[in-house]
């Protein structure tokens, strides 16, 4: 109830205009899940309780095709993020092999 998730989505996007959406959607954009930031430079006229509500009820299940875009988005950057990370530990690996070979070569040509 805290959060606002006491409403339904069809009600919670009734209260929000087409354009107060897309502001959501860019605020989300510029500053990820920081609902103080989101409404500060984008949605003053809202409240906090408002903002997230929205998160909640109509953003988080994909309501819009906006949100649908930001999930899909952020999938495809985790996924990245997650080979690249992948990626270094494979070289940080390979890396620690190498330089074990070596050492053992080195001890048998003393």
């Amino acid at each position: 109830q805290a959060l606002g998730l006491v409403a339904i989505g069809s009600k919670v996007k009734a209260e929000w205009t087409p354009a107060q959406e897309a502001r959501f959607a860019q605020g989300l954009r510029e500053h990820d899940r920081d609902f103080s930031l989101v409404q500060q430079n984008f949605l003053q006229e809202k409240t906090r309780a408002e903002i997230i509500s929205y998160y909640y009820n109509i953003w988080k299940i994909r309501y819009t095709e906006d949100s649908v875009v930001w999930h899909n988005e952020r999938r495809t950057l985790k996924d990245a993020l997650r080979a690249e990370a992948a990626a270094e530990i494979e070289a940080e690996a390979a890396a620690r092999a190498a330089h074990d070979a070596e050492d053992d070569g080195s001890d048998e040509e003393c």
